[in-house]
């Protein structure tokens, strides 16, 4: 695949494939593919479209530019999600040359001018994109620490899934014993989780082949390049295995293996804009709302989430608006299906 040059002795822009993870709303999928393409003329689209949802975005016949892999059911909070994400990969390397790989969500948006943010990569130095902590170097009781305690146990931890409980004295039970829980970290750790309404609980296991490793916790929303993809595909079966049984592997998988590689130059730099956590967190916390954007464009960061056209459609039409007159100083560019009616 021939690859665009810019204008003037500047590198070459990269061709990036945008791994998209999406689970519902095959219509906002589109919409987000759409965009996405418009902004970078060069741009290829990996879809990867939960297998447990009932309808399939284009009903199964993307356009141009945009691929569908094979569908497989995804689980918050297990491997299935690293699973579906690494087949877009395999996908993108394989049949497209991509230069650039970047992971984002069906409620994901672009707030940046993405062929000019793909120019910025290929000019960065950098090999991945990856906004992350490191973990302490083991468990500790007690609630010191807590953040870096509740990380590390769902890496270092075997988890299994245990369905709520059908009494609710039973969930109560688990509920206490999940509170002495932040407690006896090196032991156990229970969590709830909404999202799937049932019990994880981890336990402890030895580290085996990642012992010497540090490990690290961060979105999942990164980008990387080629050289990155090679050494996700050549990681020992053996540290791939062992991730599996970790709690939100999505968070640590990648990270960690791109971290750990000698030789990968990897930035700790910002590629989505999520709302912070509020120390009181609400079903639509996580929702973008317009006084952000300022916050959300001084970031530098090239998407944010979560849109939801269904409660939060003039979001993304403020987004538009805002990028568009980046693009074209006379003003806003005229585009079909903008307004929020259209949505």
């Amino acid at each position: 695949m021939p690859h665009p040059e810019t204008d003037g002795p500047a590198a070459p822009r990269p061709v990036v494939a945008y791994l998209l993870l999406s689970h519902k709303e095959p219509e906002q999928v589109a919409a987000l593919a759409d965009r996405i393409l418009e902004l970078s003329p060069a741009a290829q689209v990996v879809v990867h479209h939960d297998r447990r949802a009932d309808a399939v975005p284009w009903a199964g016949r993307p356009p141009a530019r945009v691929h569908l892999v094979d569908r497989t059911p995804v689980f918050w909070g297990g491997w299935s999600i690293v699973e579906a994400t690494l087949r877009m990969l395999g996908a993108a390397v394989d049949r497209l040359d991509a230069d650039w790989f970047v992971i984002v969500s069906g409620e994901h948006w672009p707030v940046a001018d993405l062929a000019t943010w793909e120019t910025s990569l290929a000019r960065s130095g950098a090999d991945a994109l990856v906004p992350s902590v490191r973990l302490p170097r083991r468990l500790r009781f007690g609630r010191g620490d807590p953040d870096g305690n509740r990380f590390l146990a769902r890496c270092v931890h075997r988890w299994a899934t245990v369905p709520r409980p059908r009494t609710d004295a039973a969930h109560k039970a688990l509920s206490a014993l999940a509170k002495l829980s932040a407690y006896t970290h090196p032991l156990v750790k229970l969590e709830f989780s909404l999202r799937s309404d049932a019990w994880f609980v981890g336990l402890p296991r030895r580290r085996g082949p990642v012992r010497r490793w540090t490990l690290h916790k961060g979105t999942e929303w990164i980008a990387f390049n080629r050289r990155s993809a090679a050494v996700l595909a050549g990681v020992d079966p053996a540290v791939t295995r062992w991730f599996q049984r970790s709690h939100i592997p999505d968070e640590s998988y990648i990270h960690t293996v791109l971290l750990h590689a000698p030789g990968l130059v990897v930035e700790d730099s910002l590629v989505t804009w999520v709302p912070p956590e509020p120390e009181t967190a609400t079903p639509r916390w996580m929702l973008l709302t317009l006084d952000q954007l300022p916050v959300v464009e001084a970031s530098g960061a090239a998407f944010a989430r979560k849109i939801d056209f269904a409660r939060n459609p003039e979001v993304a039409v403020a987004i538009d608006a805002r990028v568009d007159r980046r693009r074209s100083p006379a003003g806003p560019v005229e585009r079909p299906g903008t307004a929020v009616g259209d949505r």
